[in-house]
């Protein structure tokens, strides 16, 4: 069993970096805010010279360790300071890293990543995370001016980490929440270390991704170091042009960060860890290097990475998906007098594939009880107001009223409980104290602003008041002696 822990410890410390120094000046971001840095990221090693493989290595798989994925990223692209960048990198137009992330992230390609969705149960029995993939989203390019004491011509991870921190405080990058991804690229000239290895340089790495932490919300990131002609990544990294190899490394990276986001900060073979084959690491490195194409909607042909499918066994580009959708209920529940009526909102989602037309159905519902849907029928993503109108004789009592969607693909249900009420009694409410159900002595109410009821003793009648002079002589019929 010892053993066997420590086979684990190092293949995570072997994939992750070893721990770094702290010689950078980090720290004092860490005192200052209560930033907690990370120390491990998790890498894209440089490829030594030789073919590259044409299928997955044999017996690859991905496990779910119970940690978080990433359900729809929203890329920040960011410019690690002034200096020479290539002109695809800078710009905004087609073709550029900007538009490649906005075509990646609403494309085929991550269609299929619903195969690593957390609604599952972990390796380790316990539930999972419950989160759905989906398409992402291009938040902005920003380009950042770092501390000088971050930005020499060899930059640590640790620096970068700070740096980023810094950048968010500043309100130059947005906030991150469960969704962001920070994809840093850097100019010509600077060199990355991390762990004792270096960018673009043998037995070094092409990118990695790694996560810290800021008040309590985990930041992910990515680290592209320049791929241009001479850089060294130009050699190792793809078999490419080098704008095709530079989006293929992201690729690799932002794919990464979406099945196993907090990868850096795993120590053991279980949570935050999610996606992880513990022989040949994540995603990305199953397939490292093996290249692919996807189509534009703005005409551009993009080169990406494959990625490791457990359904396919094998590295894919995309591959075919069922669509799927679910339905649900808010609230799931009514209470409704007989002659009364009320709503619930059927609400529809895409659970994979694309958005299909649903139309809804009720049933269930008690005798002279009406279910109407409007609109009816959807598409997958909108909802419909359902209106339950309840029939004068309706009886009192528990009903069940299954609202079903039907699509292309099939059939799904969800409940909505009904509780049916007794009406009070026209004019009177019966005290539940007499077993005859009589009235006498009781005046009941009814709130002409609520509609409830409510009942009070009938005062009796007032008695006579008596004289303070005392009772009064009763005649006799008598005369009296003086008479």
């Amino acid at each position: 069993m010892r053993r066997s822990t420590v086979l684990v410890a190092t293949v995570l410390l072997a994939a992750c970096g070893e721990a770094t120094r702290k010689g950078d000046g980090a720290a004092a971001e860490e005192q200052q805010e209560g930033v907690v840095y990370s120390t491990r990221v998790h890498k894209m090693p440089v490829r030594p010279p030789g073919p590259l493989p044409l299928a997955a290595p044999a017996g690859a798989h991905l496990t779910y360790y119970g940690g978080r994925v990433v359900s729809n990223a929203n890329v920040v692209q960011v410019l690690y300071g002034s200096g020479t960048y290539l002109s695809n990198i800078t710009s905004t137009a087609t073709p550029s890293m900007a538009t490649f992330y906005q075509q990646l992230l609403n494309n085929p390609y991550v269609d299929w990543l619903t195969e690593y969705d957390t609604n599952i149960t972990a390796q380790n029995g316990q539930p999972g995370t419950n989160q759905l993939i989906g398409r992402g989203t291009f938040f902005a390019q920003r380009q950042i001016s770092p501390a000088s004491s971050r930005n020499g011509a060899t930059i640590s991870d640790l620096q970068i980490q700070a740096e980023i921190n810094s950048q968010i405080s500043l309100g130059v990058l947005p906030a991150p929440d469960n969704n962001t991804a920070y994809m840093i690229n850097f100019p010509k000239g600077k060199t990355i270390t991390q762990g004792g290895s270096r960018s673009c340089a043998s037995g070094g790495f092409c990118a990695y991704h790694g996560t810290f932490s800021r008040s309590g919300q985990d930041v992910y990131y990515g680290v592209l170091p320049d791929m241009s002609p001479g850089s060294g990544c130009d050699l190792g990294c793809g078999s490419s042009a080098w704008f095709a190899n530079q989006t293929s490394v992201a690729s690799h990276e932002l794919v990464e960060i979406i099945t196993d986001p907090e990868v850096g900060l795993a120590t053991v073979l279980g949570p935050p860890l999610a996606w992880y084959d513990q022989r040949y690491g994540e995603i990305g490195d199953i397939c490292n290097g093996q290249q692919g194409t996807i189509a534009g909607s703005d005409g551009v042909t993009y080169t990406v990475q494959k990625e490791f499918s457990n359904l396919a066994n094998d590295c894919v580009v995309t591959r075919t998906v069922a669509n799927d959708f679910s339905i649900s209920s808010t609230p799931s529940s009514l209470s409704l007098q007989p002659g009364s009526s009320g709503t619930s909102s059927i609400g529809s989602a895409v659970v994979s594939g694309s958005a299909q037309t649903i139309s809804l159905s009720a049933s269930g519902q008690p005798a002279g009880t009406t279910v109407s849907f409007s609109p009816t029928p959807v598409s997958a993503g909108q909802s419909s107001t359902m209106t339950v109108s309840v029939g004068s004789a309706t009886a009192a009592g528990s009903y069940t009223i299954t609202v079903t969607g039907t699509a292309a693909s099939g059939s799904h249900s969800t409940a909505v409980a009904l509780t049916v009420t007794a009406t009070p009694p026209a004019g009177g409410l019966v005290n539940g104290d007499f077993e005859t159900g009589s009235l006498a002595g009781w005046t009941t109410t009814r709130s002409p602003t609520t509609g409830r009821w409510s009942r009070s003793r009938t005062p009796p009648p007032a008695r006579p008041r008596r004289s303070s002079r005392g009772p009064a002589r009763r005649a006799t019929g008598r005369r009296s002696p003086a008479a």
